[in-house]
Order: C-alpha cells, then structure tokens, then sequence
C-alpha cells in the first residue's frame, strides 16, 4: 500500500503536510512533493523556518494529495509517517541530491532562482535548505474525493485526516465528518503547469455535529491576471527577507 502515496507523490506538483503543534493543534501547509530514498520528503527555504520547526517538534505527519489538479490527477490519498528536519543551511546537500533536479521540474517559480550555478550564486539565500525526511511510511489510505483537506486531533495526538466537502467561502463552513473539536481545513490551487498564481484558503475553527466553521481565516484569492514585472518584484523581495531573517534566526547569518 505505501507505494499508493509515494507513486503519486513522485508526479505531483503540489501536495499537502498535515501535523499537530505543540499546542495540540492541527496544521496543513501547501508543499512541492519531493522523494529522498524513495520517501517522501520536502526541502524547505528558510522562510519557513516556523514550519521546519513545528513539524520538527511533532515528529509525525500525514502526507496528503488532496486536490487531483495539482497532483497529476491522482486518486486523492494519504499516508501518516514518521518525520525528521535536517539543516542544510549552506545548501550542500539539496545541490548534491536529486532534490534540486526535483524542485526544478515541478516549481517552475524555483528555476528563476536555482536553475544554473549563476542564479544559485545570485540568489543564495534562496539556496539553503530545511529537509524534512520521512524516517517510517505508514499505510497509504484513499481520502476520498472532497473540496478541501480536513486535519484534526487524533485521539493518539497525532493528525487525523478527511475531505471537506460543501465549502463555503461566505459563511467559512464546510461539512467535515470527523469528532467534534479543533479543526484546520485548507483548500488550495494553481495555474498548471506554471503555478505563477497559487491561491489558498487556511481556515482554523472548529468542527460541531460535522460542520466545520472558521474562527481565524487565512486567504490568498485566485488571481484575475497573471503576475506583472512589479508583482514579481514585490514576491521576490519578501521572499528574500523572509529567507534572510530565518537564517538569522537559526543562527546561521
């Protein structure tokens, strides 16, 4: 069954994490799949340091593809697995592995940045790396086609995971047939093949009789346009400082 998970994880564009902070609540984040000894694996920017950390701190997820557009069409599925973060805060190990070759061909945003060793020197902030490395690959399950992901707390602490369905943008409820309690749903897509207009919805609620509804709402909306010269400008430099300030907060700048 793991090789469900890992086959489509190898074509997917985009998939998903799920995990449960420290605090006990259910996360999702949007991630480029990647594969590291044939496990699934991400390889982070700096600029997601929290996130590097906060799986860390987990120490177990759930691998996701939730939405068949992004995921090469695959069957939506999932897998829990045990997880560990490496730094890679000079990029050696992202540059020598298969992992650049990976996030080349699936995140065409990347290649303005790592497609050639003088990008990689003209944008070296962009270079190191956090390695999140599946250490023990659970059974792959089907999630069943939805609307968007669902994540709460299983009872053992983990994430428990199930497809929203009857999404609503307005009211931010969605029909989530998991326990009653803290939820996370996010729902999310790109332009294929490009991905120059990703969009989000990260809704964090709670789930009574079924029915999800947000209490904090994090949303980044389809774009009309595809991005202008200042539109890229303007991500360029965030992402910048973004990465600049999470390696200072490392302690690796």
């Amino acid at each position: 069954m793991n090789g469900e998970l890992t086959t489509a994880w190898r074509t997917a564009q985009l998939g998903e994490v799920a995990w449960v902070d420290a605090t006990g609540a259910p996360q999702a984040e949007v991630v480029v799949p990647l594969l590291d000894d044939r496990l699934p694996a991400l390889a982070l920017p700096y600029a997601r340091l929290a996130t590097a950390r906060s799986i860390a701190a987990a120490g177990r997820v759930t691998w996701t593809l939730a939405v068949p557009a992004v995921a090469g069409g695959a069957v939506p599925v999932a897998a829990a697995a045990h997880v560990e973060v490496i730094e890679d805060p000079a990029g050696e190990r992202f540059i020598a592995t298969s992992l650049l070759d990976q996030v080349l061909a699936k995140h065409p945003p990347a290649r303005r940045r790592l497609d050639s060793v003088l990008l990689r020197r003209e944008h070296g902030w962009y270079v190191p790396r956090l390695i999140i490395r599946t250490t023990e690959l659970g059974p792959s399950f089907e999630l069943g086609v939805g609307e968007a992901l669902g994540v709460s707390t299983a009872a053992d602490g983990g994430p428990w995971v199930a497809a929203a369905h009857q999404v609503s943008v307005a009211d931010g409820t969605a029909r989530l047939p998991i326990d009653d309690g803290p939820a996370f749903v996010l729902q999310h897509g790109a332009d294929i093949p490009d991905l120059e207009t990703p969009w989000h919805r990260r809704w964090r609620g709670t789930v009574e009789a079924g029915r999800f509804r947000a209490i904090e709402r994090d949303e980044v909306p389809l774009a009309r346009r595809p991005p202008g010269l200042r539109d890229r400008l303007r991500t360029e430099r965030t992402l910048h400082r973004a990465c600049r300030d999470g390696l200072r907060e490392a302690g690796h700048r």
